[in-house]
């Protein structure tokens, strides 16, 4: 229907309507007209209701069919989805782990390095006499902390994202401030993906606090 004036239906509730708009409540018996008018209009309101509910209810059956078989469709390939996102965020996460301990290795062997280095020289300026320089090289290669930045292993693949994300568990719930206890899941994650691990300072020792890697993907 295009409009109210344009249809059989619409001609006749029209002047419902409008007898609706001049009504005007200002004693007793004009206070009755309006109730009955009230039920004229749920007499045309479960006219409508003919009309249009057996439309209604075969556009939603087909709404709700065509709904199930797109997701009969769908939900395996979600789930393919989700499994190869899942395999290759641990991929990710275990390059990292494997970059991060290499770094720590090669700034530990540049500390141990330069520590070897100073006891050679502090040697020398003892036995020149020198004690006070000989601790002094000492105590500055003790402050040396090379910093090591090795390159991400993983690929970086046009179309595709990485985004590093903050998670939780509850591990004891007595240990969890007062104000988000219940457990209020949500309010916790609030805080985790706001804060990130310093979210336990705020939740409580209650929580363990991690990252995992999310996988986006354009066409």
């Amino acid at each position: 229907m295009d409009s109210l004036e344009n249809n059989d239906l619409g001609k006749e509730l029209a002047p419902v309507i409008q007898e609706a708009n001049g009504i005007v409540i200002d004693d007793d018996q004009t206070f009755g007209i309006a109730d009955d008018f009230l039920v004229k209009i749920k007499t045309a309101k479960n006219k409508i209701n003919e009309v249009f509910d057996p439309m209604v209810e075969q556009t939603h059956g087909a709404w709700k069919t065509a709904l199930a078989q797109k997701k009969q469709f769908f939900e395996p390939l979600d789930q393919a989805e989700k499994a190869i996102k899942y395999r290759m965020a641990a991929y990710v996460d275990e390059q990292e782990k494997i970059r991060m301990a290499e770094q720590m290795r090669q700034e530990a062997e540049l500390r141990k390095a330069a520590a070897e280095e100073a006891q050679l020289r502090a040697a020398e300026l003892k036995a020149a006499g020198d004690q006070e320089a000989a601790a002094e090289v000492i105590q500055q290669a003790q402050e040396i902390q090379p910093v090591v930045i090795l390159p991400k292993a993983t690929p970086k693949i046009e179309g595709q994202s990485q985004k590093k994300v903050w998670k939780f568990s509850i591990t004891d719930a007595t240990k969890i401030n007062p104000q988000f206890m219940i457990p209020n899941e949500s309010a916790i994650g609030a805080s985790v993906r706001s804060l990130g691990d310093k979210a336990v300072q705020v939740v409580g020792a209650g929580i363990k606090v991690w990252q995992e890697t999310q996988i986006g993907r354009r066409v």
